[in-house]
């Protein structure tokens, strides 16, 4: 290497390192305020994303403007697709080129981004600004995870009960076994995996354990928020409702209630998933096969919506899950104006 070429990759491993350094400036800021066209772009952007992602005002690397969008958790909130679709929705939004800040990256996902052509940085470890600068390493830590990346639906159940019902921390698990109609093993690997995520611990006292939270209220919330995931197991158009059944609005009928939005001109409804094959097997319930012929849809949920239900629908952090991943901008405003009412 002539000493040309010396003096070009020092200079480059300098700009490197000045960004790196900038990068921790960044994340080590309490929180920067988005200047004015940011929070102007965050009205039409989906509440998932506002969710996840900080965006940072126009930051210069290397002579040039990005918007950081760094991801609030170190979690894998989003596959590589979605990580690209929310890229382009920034972009779209705000005008401005954008670049994804990223706990850690798999190799897979790495390649998965360049192909898209997704601007991305993993601090001191991965750097792709396509036309900047590419920085690429063959190195992939291994992370310590759960065997879980989710939630199972009991433990999801446990979790919003608390936060939308009563406490739970007084009960023992055999207690909320009786409660949420599981068996007592399946509450104590309820408290293995909850455990496990990080969001309680099991204290026991004498042959009793208890779950003690490690966090409250909206704070817990945001920390369980991605590992958890919509209840519902399938949509199904049916021929009426009877009165009788243990049916609760939800969907888009029960975002009607909670908010402005017009409800769907057929009402959507929610039952657990083993009522519903239930009353399908007695004849409580006659489905069709589509939308022509039906008076309603019904959501069938892997845990029954009744035990977090408020006033016949759907509560409200349940019903978020269920609609978060939604493209319409309708419901990303309505679920932004439900998620305000949560008391905490």
């Amino acid at each position: 290497m002539n000493s040309f070429d010396k003096a070009i990759l020092e200079k480059q491993k300098k700009r490197y390192n000045n960004l790196q350094e900038k990068l921790s400036e960044i994340k080590s800021s309490p929180y920067i305020s988005p200047s004015f066209f940011i929070q102007m772009a965050y009205e039409s952007l989906s509440f998932q994303l506002e969710e996840n992602l900080d965006l940072y005002n126009r930051e210069k690397i290397f002579n040039r403007e990005l918007v950081l969008a760094v991801a609030k958790s170190d979690e894998d909130v989003f596959t590589p697709a979605e990580y690209t679709a929310h890229a382009e929705q920034l972009q779209n939004a705000i005008r401005e080129n954008i670049a994804l800040v990223l706990p850690h990256m798999t190799a897979y996902q790495r390649n998965r981004l360049i192909k898209k052509g997704v601007a991305f940085i993993v601090p001191e470890r991965q750097l792709f600004l396509p036309q900047i600068l590419v920085d690429l390493r063959d190195y992939f830590p291994r992370r310590k995870h759960t065997s879980r990346r989710t939630l199972s639906y009991p433990a999801q159940l446990v979790v919003l009960y608390h936060l939308l019902e009563t406490p739970i921390e007084s009960y023992s698990l055999r207690e909320l076994a009786k409660m949420f109609g599981y068996s007592a093993m399946t509450l104590s690997n309820v408290a293995d995996e909850l455990s496990g995520f990080d969001l309680c611990k099991a204290r026991v006292s004498g042959r009793t354990r208890n779950l003690q939270f490690n966090l409250q209220g909206h704070k817990l919330w945001k920390k369980a928020l991605p590992y958890m995931r919509t209840p519902v197991h399938s949509r199904q158009w049916v021929r009426s409702i009877p009165p009788n059944i243990p049916a609760i609005k939800a969907g888009i009928t029960a975002l009607s209630v909670y908010t402005p939005i017009t409800d769907d001109y057929l009402p959507t409804y929610a039952i657990r998933k083993r009522e519903y094959q239930k009353l399908l097997e007695t004849g409580s319930l006659i489905g069709c096969p589509g939308p022509d012929e039906a008076k309603a849809q019904i959501e069938t949920w892997f845990y029954a919506p009744k035990l977090l239900a408020d006033n016949n629908r759907v509560d409200r952090l349940s019903l978020y899950l269920t609609l978060r991943h939604s493209p319409d901008e309708r419901v990303t405003k309505a679920l932004r104006e439900l998620m305000r009412g949560v008391k905490w």
